[in-house]
């Protein structure tokens, strides 16, 4: 019988699970029209690129395993994302020069991968620090550096942040998780029930101290910099320091944003956590 031959094209190498692994951590951009494109649909596309590349992605889990692609943060959309980092597991060793090559060659336009780099098994994914660039309309450039400089210079640079709650909107016709589930076990009826006007369901609120948060900001050129502390507490969001100089709707009006900075524990030699980006009111009275 002869031999069969497989196209040129077929895989050599397919995820799978595996013990012995390698890590790489690897850095790339973001931009163009990608950046309208959201955490979840970036790692599925990811995916479909390692896929593409040929790349031996290691598996985990037990009951559904999934490709070990680690991406150290989301990205805000709308934001560029100037050096984004992710951590993959490959199940053979090989060589970062041949990785990136790999990467680059099947990469859509938008998506650029920099650089790739051997790292330990164990090594922190965890981000400690992040730097977010504001590109500032010259007829705000004067309310915003008055703004900045009207701070209180050791704080607190205080506001409220109104927290994220999943609903379930009949009359919006979007579908998530509630939090209260339904109060009838008639779907029409609950239906129906959505085309009555009722409140808005109140989001809660919690009072952050943006001076704990922010490790340095600045107006530098026609843009404002900001080094932002990324703790267990989270960080402050972008349109959060923006409000902080009144500034919030230059995102809504298409104004750029770029994320410059996004620094690893392992890459400052410090593995002590950061403050808190914010107490909440309760905790702020027990002091």
């Amino acid at each position: 019988m002869a031999e069969a031959h497989l196209p040129s094209q077929y895989p050599q190498h397919r995820f799978s699970s595996s013990d012995v692994y390698f890590r790489y951590r690897i850095a790339f951009g973001k931009s163009e029209d990608l950046i309208y494109l959201s955490h979840i649909d970036l790692i599925r596309s990811l995916e479909r690129i390692f896929r593409r590349a040929d790349l031996p992605v290691r598996l985990a889990g037990k009951f559904h395993p999934m490709p070990r692609i680690i991406v150290a943060l989301a990205l805000p959309l709308g934001v560029h994302g100037l050096r984004e980092i992710l951590d993959v597991e490959l199940t053979v060793s090989l060589n970062s020069n041949s990785i990136l090559e790999q990467l680059r060659a099947q990469s859509p336009c938008g998506l650029k991968f920099q650089s790739c780099m051997v790292v330990p098994n164990k090594v922190s994914s965890r981000v400690i620090r992040l730097g977010y660039r504001f590109f500032i309309p010259s007829h705000a450039m004067e309310a915003v550096g008055l703004k900045l400089g009207s701070l209180p210079e050791r704080g607190p640079w205080e506001m409220d942040r109104s927290e994220r709650r999943a609903t379930l909107s009949p009359s919006s016709g979007v579908l998530a998780l509630a939090e209260d589930g339904l109060e009838s076990n008639n779907l029409e009826e609950w239906i129906e029930s959505g085309s009555r006007h009722k409140p808005a369901p109140s989001r809660p609120v919690r009072r952050i101290d943006l001076y704990q948060a922010i490790e340095s900001i600045k107006l530098s050129g026609n843009h404002l910099e900001a080094v932002l502390k990324f703790g267990e507490g989270g960080t402050a969001k972008p349109e959060e320091v923006l409000r902080l100089v009144d500034a919030e709707n230059l995102m809504s009006q298409g104004e750029r944003v770029e994320r410059f900075l996004l620094e690893m524990a392992d890459e400052s030699g410090s593995l002590e956590p950061p403050p808190l980006a914010g107490i909440a009111p309760a905790e702020r009275e027990s002091k």
